[in-house]
């Protein structure tokens, strides 16, 4: 071991904790303040200086790893830092990239200068590879992959805004927690509305052609940015941990605009997943279109493999506990149960042909019991309504029409 690695490896280290702290106690996201960021900030720096106190009197495969581990999570938030401009802390977060590669040019250097220097003879240090190398891809598997998964899904960079070709109203309404909310809305003209609820990784955009579709039909419609998504306020979380407050607001919202005295709803993806969770506490909420239900929690992850794909257990286990602390969040209660406590509202579940969805909706739709019906489309994840317009809009349309208009 020399001095110089030891130096190396805290000095990135350093810029790390500096980005981390420039991230989640001054340059907060609009909306949100240190105080909604004590996990994110105090655990990744607990982590950090731990490694950073104890690299030297670690075995030289043991600091390599880490120095591989820091460094390629380092450039996972560069990435996302440099993604959509640099703004706020991005300029912070841009400086991880020198740091990832220092990393992980020290964490191949270790091994290379104490080749063989452990090993008694050449078959042992041909068997000490091997191990590293097993245990390596493992690490990288179920400890790299799944944490830089969590970092894009509570970190990824906010897209533009485009157009919305249906005559419409820019609106904002405020959540329980004091975010401000954006989205378009579209003027019922025969009695019901219909909020849309967008998929994690997206914003309104990716709704504009349900939407479209239900305005087309006379009802009245709200798409809006999630928390830390388009142009609303807040920090971002793929997962829709955090999106209880958002629907419950837009419902609200809605409910209160002239001409309007039913409320349904559409959830596309993560959305499918958040409107499931609310619709037990939110009865106003009469009928409901679950397109792309899958997971949210590591309960619904375990009960829908069935125990037969073990691998993705740990996977999504540290993924799901990463993102915790990174997004300063907790996992929702298993869907399985939420649908369980549906009825009487009336359920749509729509499910494509990706296994996931096809395994997820039967399971969600059977809990949901006799206020709830299953359409398996033969289309790609939420891609029902490019792929069969008019089946889609028959039975979405008519699934609204006979619960909200009594057609």
């Amino acid at each position: 071991m020399s001095i110089d690695s030891t130096f190396v490896f805290r000095a990135a280290t350093a810029l790390i904790a500096i980005h981390i702290i420039d991230a989640e106690l001054v340059e907060t996201r609009p909306g949100t303040s240190p105080r909604d960021h004590l996990a994110a900030l105090l655990v990744p720096l607990a982590i950090a200086g731990l490694a950073a106190m104890v690299f030297p009197r670690l075995r030289p495969g043991l600091r390599a790893g880490t120095a591989l581990i820091f460094g390629s999570l380092a450039l996972v938030a560069a990435g996302i830092a440099a993604d959509g401009g640099i703004s706020g802390s991005d300029v912070t977060g841009v400086l991880l990239c020198p740091a990832g590669l220092v990393l992980v040019a020290v964490g191949c250097w270790i091994p290379w200068r104490n080749r063989g220097t452990r090993a008694s003879s050449g078959r042992r240090r041909w068997i000490n590879r091997a191990v590293a190398v097993v245990a390596g891809l493992l690490v990288v598997f179920f400890g790299v992959l799944p944490t830089a998964l969590a970092l894009w899904t509570t970190g990824k960079p906010r897209a533009p805004i485009g157009t919305f070709a249906v005559p419409h109203e820019d609106v904002s309404f405020e959540t329980s927690d004091g975010l401000r909310l954006s989205g378009w809305y579209v003027p019922s003209s025969n009695g019901a509305a219909i909020l849309i609820v967008h998929g994690g990784g997206g914003d309104r955009d990716g709704a504009r052609l349900h939407a479209a579709m239900l305005a087309r039909a006379g009802y009245g419609v709200l798409i809006y940015d999630a928390r830390g998504r388009g142009l609303s306020q807040g920090d971002p979380n793929a997962y829709g941990w955090t999106w209880g407050p958002d629907v419950d607001a837009a419902a609200t919202w809605l409910e209160h605009r002239p001409g309007v005295h039913r409320v349904g709803a559409l959830g596309l993806s993560t959305g499918a997943d958040v409107l499931i969770a609310a619709a037990h506490r939110r009865r106003d909420i009469r009928a409901i279109v679950a397109d792309g239900a899958t997971a949210e929690s590591l309960a619904d992850t375990e009960r829908v493999l069935h125990g037969g794909d073990l691998p993705a257990v740990p996977f999504f286990a540290v993924q799901y506990a990463a993102a915790e602390v990174l997004g300063d969040s907790r996992q929702s209660p298993p869907l399985e149960k939420l649908a369980a406590l549906v009825p009487p509202t009336p359920i749509l579940f729509v499910a494509s042909t990706w296994k996931v969805e096809r395994e997820a909706a039967p399971v969600y739709a059977r809990a949901a019991a006799a206020s709830s019906s299953l359409w398996l489309v033969d289309a790609g994840h939420t891609q029902g309504l490019r792929m069969h317009p008019r089946a889609y809009r028959s039975r979405v349309v008519g699934f609204f029409d006979r619960v909200l208009l009594g057609r």
